[in-house]
């Protein structure tokens, strides 16, 4: 037996330790939660996430994240009506919801359907 193989005192080989302190586990994309402030890639419009589901945010027709790329993507036709500071955007089954903190020429999309300004809730009367 190699002086240089590790063994146990019956004179038996024992078997390689694994080093799982370095081992680096596989890369996820980091989970959206609310209060997660989104950047858009084609344009100026920055969201902060209300309430997410499953899916990708995009706007302009590219995906948003929370570091502005180095270089701006293309501004797509269909989605570049805009976005008003201070609206909150919401899809048609409400598993979405956008706060714009900061507007641009963009509109926002989840898997390219696009979001539409949720209705202010009308005030109760006073008489």
């Amino acid at each position: 037996m190699p002086k240089d193989t590790p063994c146990d005192c019956m004179g038996m080989r024992k078997p390689p330790m694994l080093d799982i302190q370095h081992q680096t586990p596989a890369k996820k994309e980091p989970e959206m939660k609310p209060g997660t402030r989104l950047k858009s890639a084609a344009c100026d419009t920055e969201v902060m996430v209300i309430r997410c589901a499953d899916g990708q945010i995009e706007c302009g027709g590219a995906p948003m994240a929370e570091a502005k790329p180095a270089e701006p993507a293309p501004l797509a036709a269909d989605f570049s009506a805009g976005t008003l500071m201070g609206k909150r955007y919401v899809d048609a089954d409400g598993k979405y919801e956008l706060l714009c903190v900061k507007p641009g020429k963009g509109s926002l999309s989840v898997d390219g359907v696009a979001l539409v300004v949720k209705d202010a809730k009308p005030l109760p009367a006073s008489d």
